[in-house]
């Protein structure tokens, strides 16, 4: 048995084994073992053998002889159809509402958008400086920001809110209300001091109080799906209070 060495390993050779120019001359050497160890200088020198693999022919089943095959794309099962969450608008919207009679002039914020003007004493009752959300929403007019900031001092001098031992304001919440998943968030969930708890959700409507009644009617589901969220929120019944900022009054509704 013999083993061949290209020109790249004689170098390697002449270190390790002593390799002697007579070795390189005679073609190879001899190891101890007794295996010759040919020594040559072309690559092309070095016999090889060229390993065969035999193609391997596949046997058609007699039942599938003539036929021509077919494919169709894999069917993928789409699961179970996405859980759609509604807001509590678009739930009151689908509810008959009974519209209350109101007024055109506002006691606060006059010449503001209804919307907008919701939003900025929702802020500022959460405890954000009148000043700088009034300018956040592009509200200069100075009268704007002190009247903010009486519709919170009125809010916290309420005797409601002075029974109040700690509040949570703009809570989130997802709930299933009749089969339908509903998300929102509670204006102000708050723990009484005899260990109840209630829901106080804010209306800036310009409402009179003759007609709180009305408008309870109209904002009854809105407010019974706060309650419901804050009951599991805190695991015990709450009752709901509609805060109306136009005139600082609050009316119990469930």
């Amino acid at each position: 048995m013999s083993v061949h060495l290209g020109r790249s390993r004689i170098e390697w050779l002449f270190t390790a084994l002593s390799v002697t120019g007579d070795a390189i001359a005679a073609g190879g050497l001899v190891l101890s073992s007794g295996l010759w160890l040919s020594i040559v200088s072309d690559p092309l020198a070095i016999p090889a053998e060229t390993g065969r693999v035999s193609p391997s022919l596949l046997v058609v089943p007699g039942e599938c002889a003539g036929k021509s095959g077919t494919w169709s794309g894999p069917q993928y099962s789409p699961g179970p159809e996405r859980v759609k969450v509604k807001s509590v608008s678009e739930l009151e919207k689908k509810s008959e509402r009974v519209s209350a009679p109101g007024h055109t002039v506002s006691k606060y914020l006059p010449g503001i958008d209804g919307t907008l003007k919701g939003t900025i004493i929702h802020e500022v009752l959460r405890g954000r400086d009148a000043r700088v959300v009034c300018a956040e929403y592009g509200v200069t007019d100075p009268l704007a920001v002190s009247q903010c900031e009486e519709i919170v001092a009125r809010f916290r001098s309420s005797e409601l809110m002075q029974r109040v031992k700690r509040s949570f304001c703009e809570q989130p919440f997802v709930v299933t209300v009749s089969g339908v998943r509903v998300t929102g968030s509670i204006d102000r969930l708050g723990e009484l001091l005899d260990g109840s708890w209630i829901v106080i959700d804010y209306k800036s409507d310009p409402v009179s109080c003759a007609e709180y009644a009305l408008k309870a009617e109209e904002y009854a589901l809105s407010l019974s799906v706060y309650c419901e969220a804050a009951r599991q929120l805190v695991g015990a019944g709450v009752v709901g209070w509609l805060y109306f900022t136009e005139t600082g009054e609050f009316f119990l509704k469930g």
